[in-house]
Formats: structure tokens, sequence, C-alpha cells
């Protein structure tokens, strides 16, 4: 599918933040026992009770909720600044390349502090993971510049070492699909136009 000028193009500096992993957390009461989901006709009566063997409550929070709100905030005021029209209600195509600064291991000692080792690696590895980075900025745009992050139907994205003296950055990217239906498919040429003959074909199959 081909896509048309970008719609909204900008950068956002600072650290990135990935979208947090859920982890399990079982409230208690104040003498240490688990606060439990009671089901209708507890033995105990249900209450605190904890002896009932009813099932014990478990939540999910966000491990980094915090730093990803401040961060899911950044984004959204850079993309403010950027895009001053109406919510997006059409097929998306998305860029997301993240920079990050080498460590100091990368480079050589005394007069070749300045240079990279040939045994660099080209690109970061480990984490954050790529998706997770992805989805906290897909997230952050969300009622911002789009209705839906749904929307986003082809997508790229990177991870990346910035230059020596270069910010940590997201550059950013979004445009509008040229070819939002079938009759904008068929007109480049992507999709046929099925002869009487082959359509004749797959209704006698029904």
């Amino acid at each position: 599918m081909t896509s048309a000028k970008p719609l909204i193009a900008f950068t956002v500096e600072g650290r990135p933040v990935p979208q947090g992993s859920k982890q399990p957390f079982v409230p208690t009461y104040g003498n240490g026992e688990p606060v439990r989901r009671h089901k209708a006709g507890c033995p105990l009566g249900g209450g605190r009770a904890t002896g009932c063997g009813c099932p014990i409550m478990v939540n999910q929070v966000d491990d980094q909720a915090d730093r990803l709100h401040t961060w899911r905030e950044t984004v959204g005021w850079y993309a403010r600044m950027a895009y001053k029209g109406p919510l997006i209600d059409e097929l998306l195509t998305a860029s997301f390349v993240f920079f990050e600064p080498r460590p100091k291991a990368h480079y050589g000692t005394g007069r070749n502090e300045r240079l990279l080792k040939d045994s660099a690696p080209a690109c970061p590895r480990g984490a954050p993971d790529l998706h997770k980075l992805t989805r906290a900025v897909e997230d952050a745009l969300t009622k911002v510049v789009y209705t839906d992050d749904s929307l986003i139907v082809s997508a790229f994205a990177a991870k990346r070492y910035c230059p020596r003296w270069d910010s940590q950055r997201v550059d950013i990217t979004i445009r509008v699909m040229d070819t939002q239906t079938v009759a904008g498919l068929v007109s480049v040429g992507e999709v046929d136009v099925p002869s009487a003959e082959v359509e004749f074909r797959q209704l006698s199959l029904v």
C-alpha cells in the first residue's frame, strides 16, 4: 500500500519508557492474611473471613506506572506542538526510531577514547523490548493524534545508538494511507478487479 506525505513528524527528547509489565499483587489485611474474593454462600459469611477457602484476590499492578505516565504525558505534549489538526480516524502507517547513547565500554581508551571499538555492537541489544517501547508511544498518541492506535496497520520500529554527543530520543512519523478502501487498492493496481467468469466460479462454490 502506498502512503501520503507525513501527516506528523516530530522528535521527543528524553529517555523512552517501555509499556510496563503487569505484576501480580496479593492485597492483605493488617494481620498479613490475604484478602479473598468471597463467593455467594461463603460458609464463614464473607467479610474478612480468611479460613473459608474462597479464592485469594490477586490484583495486577504496573511495575513502573509513574515513569510511564510521565513519559506518555511528554510524548503527548510534543505531539500537540507538532500537530494541530482534528483527531485522525483513518488507516495509518507509523515509524518509531528510538535512540540511546552508547556505553563508555564501546569506546577506546587514552588517545582512542573518542573512537568506537570495531567489536562494538551495531545496535542496542537487550531490554527494554522494542515492542514495549512502541506500545507506550502508540498509546500516548491515542486521543491526541488519532482516535485509536488500532488504526496503525503498518509500522516500522527500530532501536539505534545515537552519536556520542546526541541526546536520547525517539523520532516519530505518522502517515495517512492513500488507499483507505478496496476501490483505492484497485486504482493503484494492488487488487485486481475479478472478471465476471471468476465471480461466477466463486458463487458456484457457495
